[in-house]
């Protein structure tokens, strides 16, 4: 879980966060090893 949560809240209480894209999460899912259908966020 700590490997999934560093990457996907890096940034957030900056004023410059912006958000990210689907493109971005997908990698980030992917990244900490959550494949497959369900974790799908980009068609």
């Amino acid at each position: 879980m700590w490997a999934l949560v560093q990457p996907w809240y890096a940034g957030r209480m900056s004023e410059s966060w912006r958000g990210r894209g689907p493109e971005e999460s997908q990698a980030i899912l992917e990244s900490v090893g959550l494949t497959g259908d369900f974790w799908r966020m980009v068609a």
